[in-house]
C-alpha cells in the first residue's frame, strides 16, 4: 500500500474514532456503558450522576435508589442551595415529570423558572423505574441563555448537588443523609 493511501486510511479511522468519542448519549432513560464520560458515584446512598459535553449541550443521567423524586443543582451562587439552577424530576402515573427550577432562598423548595422569570430549558429528557432505583436523563444547552440558569463551561469545574426524596410531591423535603455536593469538571 503506497503512502498516501495509508495516509487517507489513517485520517479516516480517526476521524471515525474522534466522531464516535462525541456521539450524544441515547436520552431514553438506561445509562449504557461508555455513554458518559465522568460519573460520580455515591455507593452507600445508592445515587450516581453522569454527564458528558458535545458539541454545546451537556447530558446527564442520574440514578438513584428511591420510589421518590430526583433532583440535581449546579452552581449555587450564594450561601447553601441559593441561586442553584435546579432540576427536579419524579415519575407520576407512569410519565416522567421534569422541571427546570432555580434556588431562590438557601433552603425549602425550589421555584419553577418559569414562575421566576426564566424558562424550561430542559431540551430532551427520559425516565425509567426499575426495581427500587429510579433513573433519569436528560440534556441542556452549556449556555442556555437563561438568567436562572448556570452557565456551564466546558473544561471548568462547577458545584453539583444532589438529593433524593420520598414520595411524588417534589415539595416533600429529603431527609439529609439523602443529600450530597461534589466539584466536578464539564467534559
Amino acid at each position: 500500500m503506497n503512502t498516501p493511501v495509508k495516509l487517507a486510511l489513517t485520517a479516516a479511522a480517526l476521524t471515525a474514532t474522534a466522531a464516535l468519542a462525541q456521539a450524544a448519549p441515547k436520552v431514553d432513560g438506561v445509562i449504557g456503558a461508555g455513554e458518559y464520560s465522568s460519573t460520580f458515584k455515591e455507593p452507600e446512598k445508592g445515587m450516581s450522576v453522569s454527564w458528558r459535553v458535545v458539541g454545546d449541550t451537556i447530558y446527564f443521567g442520574v440514578s438513584a435508589r428511591t420510589d421518590g423524586w430526583i433532583g440535581i443543582g449546579l452552581d449555587p451562587s450564594g450561601e447553601k442551595k441559593t441561586g442553584a439552577d435546579m432540576y427536579m424530576f419524579v415519575m407520576e402515573d407512569g410519565k416522567l415529570n421534569a422541571m427546570d427550577m432555580v434556588q431562590v432562598k438557601k433552603t425549602g423548595a425550589p421555584k419553577l423558572d418559569t414562575e421566576e422569570g426564566g424558562k424550561d430549558n430542559i431540551a430532551a429528557k427520559a425516565g425509567k423505574i426499575s426495581g427500587d432505583t429510579f433513573t433519569v436523563e436528560f440534556s441542556r444547552k452549556l449556555n442556555t441563555g437563561d438568567k436562572q440558569d448556570a452557565v456551564l463551561t466546558a473544561g471548568k469545574g462547577a458545584k453539583l448537588l444532589m438529593a433524593v426524596g420520598p414520595g411524588e410531591k417534589t415539595n416533600k423535603a429529603h431527609a439529609k443523609s439523602m443529600r450530597w455536593e461534589k466539584e466536578i469538571v464539564i467534559k
